[in-house]
């Protein structure tokens, strides 16, 4: 037997495990069920509740078997008559101050006490000693703490601090009159996030959303994926009578171990919003008549055939957000390519990561996260740069605060705000706004006149070393210092801890791509990573943060007009020909139109048909006048979407598609991970699902798409795109696969060794800091970004009742030291003006900035900070720079 392992007797059965096990856990692995309440999964051993209590020979008295390790050769008892009387007089106690009205407490059927009662025969309160009263307390937007019901368990605080890190609730007085609650009975960290009410063993917390809709029993549950940000969270969508009645989770699931933020776990009472699309739409006189699919669909061919026929098959393009699933982003660019004979077809990604897309292909030959999500709380070293990753990808936060906090990891920061994150770091470097590149190519200048770059890695692993040499010779500490204000001393404290780890990662989000010189960034980042050896191996990767829940999928479906599925170029002759094979049709050989040039098209009249799908681009393009301009100027709009947007009321045909919950496909997270989405619900009306809409489209235009099911086209993209190679509904599974499959590992690779990058080695490039000139007209630099309560452009959050509440409109936040110049107090409206337009919002005063930056939330539908937005593109990706925008303030009287 291995020295790391012990043995032992649980009732007759022999048991080995690890060293450091409980007794509890040795009978979990044989399924000898011990009664619990304060035990929970990963949370530190508590020991409070004492129904655990078993008999180990050799000990005087009973001992608990949550907190007891298990050593060799131990026998241990779980049933015994002492026992049963020990965990029934337990019961009996903790029903001193619990109120016995299961038949009317909405955890009723699905509460542990209540088991436990019915088990061991309690039939009621035989001490008849009454405890404290307390209220109802109804604090907590989400949540109703009932204090009469609570056990003391202590799971509600403990997940709060050590899981999400937050720490929000506590024990609080003495004896009889200890209750949990919060901190001077005030809600001052809370996140809302609703995981103390998954973790809660009774009816001490209730979701208020949701309380007495349905008995346990009376709800259907269905697996399957959150719809906002990246980090493609599972959960179940329990339903009753097809209505969505809450969204739950349960320890172990998915990529995020059963853990949802605020939105994933109250924000879905859009789906079924009034204002849901339920009809075809067709405008008639600049009013807007229903209409029946047949006429839809006949109505949308007959405009694409008179608009190729006259301009051809160049004048039209297409444009899909990353809401919507692998399925039908592959029919969209399907058709598009195949039934239209265009490439002009582009996605959301474009305003998100394609500096991403474009710096990584370049250099890996891969285009997303290269290691799993779960290996960030086991690295050494972490560098976030570019993301307030606890508001905008939550669960990534969670995982990068477990690593620090209980698994010891070294944390840099590199953001010029204060975010909550910041207070985990152990160097937090605080750069100009735009002076990203000029600190990295700094931190590798430090790297490497100190030697310590991994040179063997780099002799063996990587080509196009001696070039980027010369690029980063004049990062010196002082010439970087003074570029971005950062001292040379935590440049180089930050250069040596990344250097000196072990292990370490490389994670960023749109702070880093939204740049003019975003793809430069990236490139630099990955210079970071190849120079110091972390990539090719567990634990060391480059993570780029999707926003969207199928930001990754959107891009791999080839929904770009220069790449196909799986990233195959549309002008590499071989890959054009497997995909003119597989959909038997001849494909065009040009690159299309990226995103901006669509709309620049649109203005000259070059471009004259639009189909968008699942995308309000009014909202999410960060030049609003731009759009309207282009969508004015078109002769055919056709808009794909649940709910009737801004951009929606512009087009000649809208259709109403399903949300996320009324429809089935994949989504693939920012770890590569392909989920399987489940419908739960039917859609609404006459709405149906994307996948089905372009189908009926592209069968109306003459190009047959025939699919029984959404499953049939996910086989399709396994047998046709490269990444997806041999993924089928079978082999997803319920927790999915990572891209890519091989033959000896059927769940994919959760981690890219350097033998699965191009020609098998990363390359170095050289890139070069470019600065902005200074607009003295405009002294402020506006920042523009995600928080917690909303998401993306705000196309579900903002039409979720509860998220509205804790944070229902848009406001400006600002220095105190530049709001006392200006004479601005809180609440004053304030005009944020640039070269290119003007809003006018309230002003929130903080000190997450510096003076002379102001941020302001792009979260909002009735806040439109894109029109004060003047961008410029990134070259190499034609991604807008959407970040930073110079701006002036003033009051308005």
């Amino acid at each position: 037997m291995s020295d790391n392992l012990v043995s032992l007797t649980i009732d007759g059965i022999k048991v080995s495990l690890e060293k450091g096990s409980t007794i509890l856990d040795a009978a979990q692995k044989k399924k000898v069920y011990i009664p619990t309440l304060c035990h929970y999964p990963e949370l530190t051993r508590f020991g409070a509740c004492r129904l655990c209590l078993v008999e180990v020979e050799g000990f005087r008295k009973l001992v608990a078997a949550c907190t007891t390790p298990a050593t060799e050769g131990m026998v241990v008892h779980t049933v015994t008559p002492e026992i049963n009387d020990m965990r029934k007089t337990v019961v009996e106690l903790l029903l001193l101050h619990h109120p016995l009205d299961c038949l009317t407490c909405d955890r009723g059927g699905d509460c542990e006490l209540q088991k436990l009662a019915f088990t061991l025969r309690v039939t009621g309160d035989r001490f008849g000693f009454k405890t404290e009263e307390y209220p109802v307390d109804d604090t907590n937007l989400f949540i109703q703490r009932n204090f009469k019901k609570c056990v003391l368990c202590g799971r509600c605080v403990r997940v709060c601090d050590e899981t999400r890190n937050v720490g929000a609730l506590g024990f609080y007085e003495r004896g009889f009159s200890t209750v949990i609650g919060y901190p001077y009975n005030k809600l001052v960290n809370c996140e809302y996030c609703g995981q103390c009410l998954s973790v809660c063993p009774v009816g001490a917390l209730i979701c208020k959303l949701s309380a007495y809709e349905a008995r346990p029993w009376q709800v259907e549950k269905q697996r399957s994926i959150c719809a906002y940000c990246g980090c493609g969270c599972s959960l179940y969508l329990e339903h009753k009578k097809n209505n969505l009645v809450k969204v739950s989770s349960e320890y172990g699931m998915g990529a995020n171990n059963g853990l949802l933020c605020v939105k994933g776990r109250f924000g879905y009472d859009f789906v079924g919003s009034e204002k849901r699309l339920t009809s075809p739409l067709i405008k008639v006189n600049n009013s807007f008549k229903q209409v029946g699919w047949a006429q839809a669909l006949g109505y949308i061919a007959d405009g694409f055939k008179k608009v190729i026929e006259n301009k051809g098959a160049q004048s039209v393009a297409g444009a899909a957000g990353a809401r919507c699933t692998n399925e039908a982003d592959y029919l969209f660019q399907k058709f598009m390519r195949a039934a239209l004979g265009t490439n002009n077809v582009d996605s959301s990604v474009r305003l998100e990561h394609a500096p991403s897309i474009s710096a990584m292909l370049g250099a890996l030959g891969v285009a997303g996260a290269t290691n799993s999500l779960a290996e960030l709380k086991q690295t050494d070293a972490i560098l976030l740069i570019g993301s307030n990753i606890t508001a905008s990808q939550v669960i990534a936060g969670i995982y990068v605060k477990q690593a620090v906090r209980q698994y010891g990891a070294k944390l840099i920061v590199i953001d010029p705000r204060s975010l909550e994150i910041s207070r985990f770091a152990d160097v937090w470097l605080r750069p100009e706004p735009g002076t990203d590149l000029a600190l990295i190519n700094g931190l590798l200048h430090i790297i490497i006149k100190e030697g310590l770059q991994d040179q063997e890695f780099i002799d063996k692993d990587t080509i196009g070393f001696a070039d980027f040499l010369q690029s980063i010779k004049e990062y010196t500490q002082q010439q970087v210092e003074k570029i971005t204000g950062v001292p040379a001393g935590q440049l180089e404290q930050a250069a040596r801890l990344f250097a000196g780890a072990k292990t370490g990662s490389i994670v960023y989000g749109m702070g880093i791509t939204q740049h003019s010189q975003g793809t430069d960034n990236v490139s630099a980042l990955i210079n970071l990573s190849l120079a110091t050896g972390k990539l090719g191996r567990k634990n060391c990767g480059i993570y780029p943060l999707r926003t969207t829940c199928n930001s990754q999928g959107v891009a791999d479906m080839g929904v770009l007009p220069d790449y196909y599925p799986g990233y195959t170029a549309c002008d590499d002759m071989d890959g054009r020909r497997h995909f003119a094979r597989g959909w038997g049709v001849d494909l065009p050989d040009k690159k299309g139109l990226y995103l901006p040039q669509m709309l620049e098209a649109a203005k000259e009249g070059k471009l004259s048909a639009m189909y968008i799908m699942g995308e309000n681009l009014l909202s999410a393009y960060p030049e609003r006048k731009q759009v309207e301009e282009a969508l004015c100027a078109l002769d055919f709009l056709v808009v794909q979407d649940i709910f009737l947007t801004e951009t929606a009321k512009m087009a000649d045909v809208v259709l109403p598609a399903a949300s996320f919950a009324e429809e089935s496909g994949t989504f693939t997270n920012l770890e590569r991970r392909v989920q399987p989405v489940k419908a739960a619900i039917s859609p609404p009306g006459e709405a149906k699902p994307d996948w089905e809409i372009i189908a009926g489209i592209s069968n109306a235009c003459g190009f047959v798409m025939d699919y029984a099911a959404s499953r049939e086209i996910t086989e399709e993209i396994g047998r046709l795109a490269p990444l997806y190679k041999g993924i089928n509904s079978e082999v997803l599974g319920t927790d999915g696969v990572f891209w890519p499959l091989d033959d000896n590992n059927k769940t994919g690779k959760p981690y890219f060794s350097m033998s699965d990058f191009y020609e098998g080695k990363g390359r170095f490039t050289a890139v070069d800091y470019q600065s902005e000139a200074e607009n003295s007209e405009y002294p402020f630099m506006l920042i523009t970004g995600g928080i917690l309560f909303h998401h993306g452009s705000g196309a579900m959050s903002n039409r979720t009742k509860g998220l509205n509440y804790l944070n229902a409109t848009g406001y400006v936040e600002i220095n105190p030291e530049d709001a006392d110049r200006l004479g601005l107090v809180e609440g004053d409206l304030v005009e944020v003006v640039s070269a290119g337009g003007k809003i006018e919002v309230k002003a929130k005063i903080a000190d997450r900035y510096r003076s002379g930056i102001v941020f302001v939330p792009g979260n909002f539908i009735d806040l439109p900070v894109n029109k004060v937005m003047q961008v410029k593109a990134d070259g190499a990706s034609h991604m807008p720079a959407a970040k930073l925008t110079p701006v002036k303030i003033r009051k308005v009287t």
